[in-house]
């Protein structure tokens, strides 16, 4: 207990999950902990510090909302499209009530995707938002390609200058100190979680039973891999598709966020927070159902010694997004004008 700076710390970290492996925060989600941080005394209330990290998550998903309100206007829309996120179920438990840090980057993505709608070539104007936002989770960067699509190269090249220096500035200062550990700790963690982290993956449960039952061995480390391989070539493809046929940034970024999660070996709930924070932009049905049935993973929690999901419950929650996806990327999809272009206007 001499080593713990507040009270009642050594009892939580014994609840800790994985108590020996360092967080992977990224440095704008650290830069936000440590000015929430200062307004909090180190004897203070642990209670009364969790809760004003929620509020200040739930802060952040208000300016995201108010961005979403400001493009719906812009497109000249109805502003209640911004309760498709904004009254969701998902979205109140997900931030207000269980804290997730992906709060912070849903304004960045959306106001990166905002400020590039009128003119895509002034990267000035957008890429600080999608370079920090990366900073908090790193596949927000394909939003600048989605952006940047029908631009000159020398637009991209000017986009990767200022990503760069934002990026470096941005996280620098963190990464690079105490000798670098922060960056190899930052290295072990990420392994483990692409060698051993899994739940509720569409694909790749059903892939690796398969690959198990052709292969059996002692251990699996092997399947594994060669399950997460496959999918991640697949969401590659999948990401190309995507780029080269999409209309506009929003439904593009939206669309490989779906994917991201379809095709990925760990499919949490909150993941899906920032393609449902595009939906008033997208309309996206595949993404509206993800929202309703992907929580349906939340049964792991009723198996506390194996963490496994019936496979009843895995048809069920899927099935209906995949026979959606099929009707978004078939003829007489909703909203087939560019909404970039309707801000623009």
């Amino acid at each position: 207990d001499d080593d713990m700076r507040w009270r009642g710390e050594a009892t939580r970290a014994a609840r800790m999950n994985n108590p020996e492996m360092h967080t992977i925060y990224l440095p704008v989600s650290q830069w936000v902990f440590g000015a929430i941080g200062k307004t909090l005394s180190p004897a203070g209330d642990p209670a009364r510090a969790e809760r004003r990290f929620r509020l200040a998550f739930v802060l952040f998903e208000m300016i995201g909302i108010g961005l979403v309100l400001l493009a719906l206007t812009r497109a000249g829309r109805s502003p209640w499209w911004a309760t498709l996120y904004a009254w969701h179920p998902l979205a109140l438990i997900e931030i207000a009530g269980s804290g997730h840090q992906d709060a912070i980057g849903l304004p960045l993505l959306v106001a990166g995707l905002l400020l590039a709608s009128a003119k895509p070539e002034r990267c000035r104007r957008w890429v600080w938002a999608i370079a920090a936002a990366a900073l908090i989770k790193p596949f927000v960067v394909p939003a600048a390609a989605f952006v940047l699509r029908r631009s000159p190269p020398a637009a991209w090249g000017r986009a990767l200058v200022i990503g760069i220096v934002v990026t470096g500035a941005l996280g620098a200062p963190l990464l690079l100190s105490a000798g670098g550990a922060p960056v190899e700790n930052l290295r072990a963690t990420s392994e483990r979680f692409a060698l051993k982290w899994a739940h509720f993956g569409s694909v790749y449960e059903p892939l690796l039973t398969a690959i198990e039952w052709r292969t059996p061995a002692w251990g699996n480390d092997p399947q594994e891999q060669l399950a997460r391989g496959i999918c991640l070539l697949a969401f590659l493809i999948a990401g190309i598709i995507i780029w080269i046929r999409s209309r506009d940034a929003w439904r593009g970024m939206s669309a490989l966020l779906l994917a991201m999660i379809l095709l990925s070996p760990t499919a949490h709930p909150w993941y899906l927070l920032w393609a449902l924070i595009l939906l008033p932009m997208t309309r996206s049905r595949a993404v509206w159902v993800a929202s309703l049935t992907l929580p349906w993973g939340y049964v792991v929690l009723a198996d506390p010694v194996d963490w496994t999901v019936p496979a009843g419950v895995m048809v069920a929650a899927y099935v209906p997004i995949y026979a959606a996806l099929l009707l978004d990327v078939g003829p007489g999809r909703p909203g087939r004008g560019d909404p970039s272009r309707t801000i623009a206007a």
